[in-house]
Protein backbone atom coordinates (compact mmCIF):
# COMPACT_ATOMS: atom_id res chain seq x y z
CA UNK A 1 0.00 0.00 0.00
CA UNK A 2 1.33 3.16 -0.98
CA UNK A 3 0.52 6.32 0.98
CA UNK A 4 0.16 9.60 -0.71
CA UNK A 5 0.87 13.15 1.11
CA UNK A 6 -0.34 16.36 -0.01
CA UNK A 7 -0.09 19.73 1.21
CA UNK A 8 -2.11 22.41 0.62
CA UNK A 9 -0.72 26.33 1.18
CA UNK A 10 -3.27 28.83 1.91
CA UNK A 11 -2.38 32.56 1.09
CA UNK A 12 -4.39 35.36 2.25
CA UNK A 13 -3.63 39.01 1.08
CA UNK A 14 -5.60 41.55 3.09
CA UNK A 15 -5.21 45.36 1.90
CA UNK A 16 -6.70 48.37 4.52
CA UNK A 17 -6.91 51.50 4.12
CA UNK A 18 -7.41 53.73 7.07
CA UNK A 19 -8.36 57.33 6.96
CA UNK A 20 -7.93 59.09 10.13
CA UNK A 21 -10.18 61.54 11.19
CA UNK A 22 -9.97 64.57 9.14
CA UNK A 23 -10.34 68.45 10.55
CA UNK A 24 -10.30 70.92 7.72
CA UNK A 25 -11.26 74.35 6.98
CA UNK A 26 -14.03 73.30 3.50
CA UNK A 27 -17.16 74.36 4.25
CA UNK A 28 -20.16 73.20 1.71
CA UNK A 29 -22.15 76.63 1.15
CA UNK A 30 -26.04 76.81 1.17
CA UNK A 31 -27.60 76.60 -2.16
CA UNK A 32 -27.01 79.65 -4.12
CA UNK A 33 -24.73 81.64 -1.31
CA UNK A 34 -21.24 82.95 -2.10
CA UNK A 35 -17.72 81.69 -0.25
CA UNK A 36 -17.29 84.97 1.10
CA UNK A 37 -20.94 84.95 2.77
CA UNK A 38 -20.21 81.37 3.64
CA UNK A 39 -17.04 82.10 4.91
CA UNK A 40 -18.10 85.00 7.04
CA UNK A 41 -20.71 83.24 8.87
CA UNK A 42 -18.41 80.28 10.10
CA UNK A 43 -15.71 82.88 11.21
CA UNK A 44 -13.79 82.15 8.26
CA UNK A 45 -11.82 84.23 5.33
CA UNK A 46 -12.35 82.56 1.77
CA UNK A 47 -9.17 81.46 0.79
CA UNK A 48 -8.94 81.75 -3.33
CA UNK A 49 -5.92 79.73 -3.95
CA UNK A 50 -6.88 77.11 -2.57
CA UNK A 51 -10.15 77.05 -4.00
CA UNK A 52 -8.42 77.42 -7.44
CA UNK A 53 -6.45 74.49 -6.31
CA UNK A 54 -8.99 71.89 -6.98
CA UNK A 55 -8.78 71.55 -10.79
CA UNK A 56 -8.78 67.42 -10.73
CA UNK A 57 -12.10 65.26 -10.39
CA UNK A 58 -9.60 63.27 -7.54
CA UNK A 59 -9.61 66.53 -5.64
CA UNK A 60 -13.39 67.04 -6.08
CA UNK A 61 -14.11 63.90 -5.36
CA UNK A 62 -11.96 64.37 -2.01
CA UNK A 63 -13.98 67.76 -1.45
CA UNK A 64 -17.04 65.69 -1.96
CA UNK A 65 -16.40 62.61 0.39
CA UNK A 66 -15.40 65.12 3.30
CA UNK A 67 -18.37 67.75 3.27
CA UNK A 68 -20.38 64.46 2.56
CA UNK A 69 -21.84 65.65 -0.68
CA UNK A 70 -23.23 62.70 -2.74
CA UNK A 71 -21.53 62.86 -6.16
CA UNK A 72 -23.16 60.81 -9.06
CA UNK A 73 -20.23 62.66 -11.30
CA UNK A 74 -17.51 64.64 -11.91
CA UNK A 75 -16.31 67.39 -14.41
CA UNK A 76 -14.59 70.21 -15.13
CA UNK A 77 -16.15 74.05 -15.44
CA UNK A 78 -14.58 77.42 -15.77
CA UNK A 79 -17.77 78.85 -13.80
CA UNK A 80 -16.79 81.17 -10.95
CA UNK A 81 -18.65 79.43 -8.41
CA UNK A 82 -16.32 75.91 -8.98
CA UNK A 83 -15.93 74.04 -7.63
CA UNK A 84 -19.41 73.03 -6.20
CA UNK A 85 -22.42 70.69 -7.11
CA UNK A 86 -25.18 71.06 -8.85
CA UNK A 87 -28.32 70.07 -7.74
CA UNK A 88 -26.33 68.26 -4.77
CA UNK A 89 -25.55 65.55 -7.69
CA UNK A 90 -23.13 66.74 -10.35
CA UNK A 91 -19.84 67.84 -8.78
CA UNK A 92 -17.59 70.00 -10.84
CA UNK A 93 -13.91 71.51 -10.49
CA UNK A 94 -12.78 74.73 -11.80
CA UNK A 95 -10.26 73.48 -14.85
CA UNK A 96 -9.42 76.87 -15.68
CA UNK A 97 -8.36 79.28 -12.32
CA UNK A 98 -11.49 81.41 -12.47
CA UNK A 99 -13.04 80.25 -9.30
CA UNK A 100 -14.02 83.70 -6.94
CA UNK A 101 -15.17 84.34 -3.05
CA UNK A 102 -18.08 86.23 -4.42
CA UNK A 103 -19.69 84.06 -7.18
CA UNK A 104 -23.01 82.82 -6.35
CA UNK A 105 -25.36 80.91 -8.61
CA UNK A 106 -29.04 79.15 -7.22
CA UNK A 107 -28.71 76.30 -8.85
CA UNK A 108 -24.96 75.81 -7.18
CA UNK A 109 -23.44 74.65 -3.61
CA UNK A 110 -20.30 75.80 -3.15
CA UNK A 111 -17.03 73.62 -1.93
CA UNK A 112 -15.57 76.54 -0.32
CA UNK A 113 -11.71 77.09 1.46
CA UNK A 114 -12.61 79.07 4.98
CA UNK A 115 -9.03 78.89 6.49
CA UNK A 116 -5.18 77.97 6.21
CA UNK A 117 -6.17 74.34 6.17
CA UNK A 118 -7.87 73.00 2.90
CA UNK A 119 -6.30 70.26 1.47
CA UNK A 120 -6.93 68.64 -1.73
CA UNK A 121 -6.04 65.40 -1.08
CA UNK A 122 -5.95 63.08 2.31
CA UNK A 123 -2.71 63.59 3.60
CA UNK A 124 -3.60 61.11 6.89
CA UNK A 125 -4.49 58.49 4.55
CA UNK A 126 -2.58 55.16 5.08
CA UNK A 127 -2.42 51.71 2.92
CA UNK A 128 -1.43 48.46 4.45
CA UNK A 129 -0.98 44.95 2.49
CA UNK A 130 -0.49 42.26 4.71
CA UNK A 131 0.81 38.82 2.86
CA UNK A 132 0.06 35.75 5.46
CA UNK A 133 0.97 32.06 3.84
Amino acid sequence: QRTITTTTTTTTTTTTTTRSALSTDWVYAMNGVSCDMTCAAVSGTCMLDAMNAVDTAAEASFLANILDVSCSSFAGDSAIQMPGAVYNTYCFYNDAGTSTCDGYDGMITRFCCCGSNCPTSDPAQTTTTTTTT
